[in-house]
């Protein structure tokens, strides 16, 4: 009957480190089809706190040898004890820490975003008191958000979570991610540990989105490809219908959501025009900012953009959005004079 029930328990405990076993591979197999970030070698340091509390252990280890008194020895070999225990405990909790980071974001100069990514704990123990934060020296490239810094309580053993850190870079161009930094002073304070990751290679920062052209004026507005195509109805937006095609001339006169019923619907074709030739008025700098704006602007609101550039013309959808912003990143003087 004992042999029955240790079975039974053996088996109870192989089902349940099994499940975890299950979730680590899972986890495992995600982060080899995403960027691993290198990991630096970590560090220990103590704090101000951990500094006064060392100068008071030698402090009162003098005090005790000079008394030759046995019970002031015992309690400085406590204080002494107790103050390496606490070293051992901060060194351990970020070890068997994994980080993954999550697909980038498109980045916009002058705008803030956010760098994804994942926390794993790859220990039979949970680990406590994680703060995050991006270690940079380059501080006319980029600025971090100093507040709201990602922190884990606690992460149990064989989980994970997700969590992101806000970043915004000042000026486009080809930049270099900053390093991501973990660190902890748990249990008591007197030392910090930390481990630092390398994210991934240098990343395409593109203009800042700006709106300099007033979109209510004709002559400076992206031109509809439906203003060429015969409709056979203007009809007023009602709750349920698809906001596909719209009518921008009795829209804007009627203050008004109309929309347009064409005769042959082509689902292909592209709802907005957006011309390079169009921004002639502007800056190179400023024609690049005024299409990012234009074309996350028609994006966000589901519309078919076809983009023309001087020697490119490409139709956005899901896929194409970093293919039209690195083709304009590629136009120069030259190429834009030409």
């Amino acid at each position: 009957m004992r042999k029955f029930f240790n079975n039974f328990n053996n088996h109870q405990k192989h089902k349940f480190q099994s499940k975890n076993n299950f979730e680590f591979l899972k986890f495992k197999l995600q982060s080899l089809l995403s960027p691993r970030p290198n990991t630096k070698k970590p560090y220990i340091f103590p704090t101000a706190l951990g500094f006064s509390y060392g100068i008071f252990v030698i402090i009162f280890i003098i005090i005790s040898v000079n008394n030759k008194n046995g019970l002031l020895f015992l309690f400085a070999f406590i204080l002494f004890a107790f103050g390496f225990q606490a070293m051992l405990l901060t060194h351990t909790n970020i070890e068997n820490i994994e980080i993954d980071i999550l697909p980038l974001p498109i980045f916009f100069a002058q705008e803030p975003n956010a760098i994804h990514f994942k926390v794993f704990n790859n220990s039979s123990k949970t680990h406590y008191t994680l703060l995050f934060q991006l270690k940079h020296h380059l501080n006319e490239i980029l600025s971090l958000s100093p507040s709201n810094l990602p922190k884990l309580d606690a992460i149990q053993p064989h989980t994970s979570q997700n969590l992101q850190i806000e970043i915004t870079f000042k000026n486009p161009g080809i930049q270099s991610l900053p390093l991501l930094q973990m660190s902890s002073q748990f249990p008591f304070g007197f030392l910090q540990t930390w481990k630092k990751f390398s994210l991934t290679g240098p990343i395409q920062i593109f203009q800042p989105r700006i709106n300099f052209l007033n979109l209510n004026t004709h002559s400076k507005n992206p031109k509809s490809l439906n203003d060429f195509i015969e409709f056979e109805t203007i009809y007023k937006w009602q709750p349920g219908s698809e906001i596909k095609y719209v009518h921008w001339p009795m829209t804007l006169q009627q203050n008004k959501l109309y929309l347009k019923k064409f005769l042959h619907n082509n689902e292909q074709q592209p709802d907005i025009i957006l011309e390079w030739s169009a921004l002639s008025e502007l800056s190179l700098d400023h024609k690049k900012s005024q299409l990012n704006y234009w074309i996350m602007y028609y994006y966000e609101n589901h519309f078919l953009i076809k983009v023309c550039l001087p020697q490119k013309t490409l139709t956005i959808n899901r896929n194409h959005l970093n293919e039209v912003y690195s083709a304009l990143v590629q136009i120069d003087q030259v190429t834009d004079e030409s």
